[in-house]
Parts: structure tokens; sequence; C-alpha cells
């Protein structure tokens, strides 16, 4: 059998409260949500790799049922 490889992986997560309308602002040139889409509750997810940041929109249900796992 062979040994499994391990990775040691230099990465930071940090999360902070962010509306899916302001996640959607941070696309470009868009003032609103388009019609018929709701304003939800989530988080701005950001991990930083040695590579560089990668933002990820998350709502907040989900968030706080894998947060919850992780911690």
């Amino acid at each position: 059998m062979t040994k499994p490889k391990k990775f040691l992986i230099n990465t930071i997560v940090d999360a902070q409260p962010f509306s899916s309308g302001e996640a959607w602002k941070l696309l470009g040139d868009v003032e609103d949500l388009p019609e018929g889409f709701n304003d939800l509750h989530g988080y701005m997810v950001t991990i930083h790799t040695p590579r560089g940041s990668h933002p990820l929109w998350i709502p907040a249900v989900f968030f706080e049922a894998i947060s919850s796992e992780v911690i």
C-alpha cells in the first residue's frame, strides 16, 4: 500500500457580511439586481492563496451551515 501524499496549503480565508446586491455591484457597471431578484443576506468569502485572492459570495443559510462544521 502506498503512503498518502501530504500537502501544505498556505491559505487564509476571511468572510464578512455582504448582501447579494452588493456582490452583484462588484461585477461591474450595474446599480441594482435584475428585475425579479431578491436581495439576499450572505457573506463575501475571500480565499487568499500565494497566487492571489479569490472572492466568493455565499448565501447566509449555506455559509452558517458549513462554517459550523469547519470551526
